[in-house]
């Protein structure tokens, strides 16, 4: 993904700069294209590290920028609410898992922790940036995440 050094928000315009290390190795040759890839979630390997609080972000830059601002927490992301899905979960289903949606996302991460609980997951979802008094109209309209907010703080070291 490319994103913008100054604003750190991914460049769409005018297309989304996106590459996949499996679409490069099967263009190359060195993998055929009929070779199965299954996607996880984005640190999904910490878990075996770090098996603490798993929480569950959207976007990889939030999820890597929160792990510096909040360590005791094995961060996650998901990429799109659409990827948050029994089959990608299962690899975390016995630890408890906490959702942590953009603004303006809550009611939809809701919905679908509710279909994951069904499925024998424990989820809830934190309702942090919805109920913040730091968010700030124009910060809802431009449905900010996490990161946005934590990198208005210095980094603990």
């Amino acid at each position: 993904m490319l994103y913008n050094s100054v604003t750190g928000k991914r460049i769409k315009e005018p297309f989304n700069k996106i590459n996949w290390a499996h679409s490069i190795l099967m263009k190359s040759g060195k993998i055929s294209a009929g070779t199965v890839v299954n996607q996880c979630l984005f640190g999904e390997h910490l878990v075996k590290e770090k098996p603490n609080q798993v929480v569950i972000v959207e976007s990889e830059k939030t999820a890597l920028i929160a792990s510096a601002y909040l360590p005791e927490f094995t961060w996650m992301a998901c990429g799109g609410l659409s990827n948050l899905s029994c089959h990608r979960l299962n690899p975390i289903k016995q630890f408890p898992i906490v959702l942590h949606p953009d603004l303006r996302a809550l009611q939809k991460w809701q919905e679908r922790a509710t279909e994951l609980t069904r499925s024998g997951f424990t989820i809830t979802v934190s309702n942090l940036l919805e109920t913040s008094t730091q968010v700030s109209e124009a910060d809802r309209a431009a449905g900010l995440d996490l990161a946005d907010f934590l990198l208005r703080q210095p980094i603990p070291l």
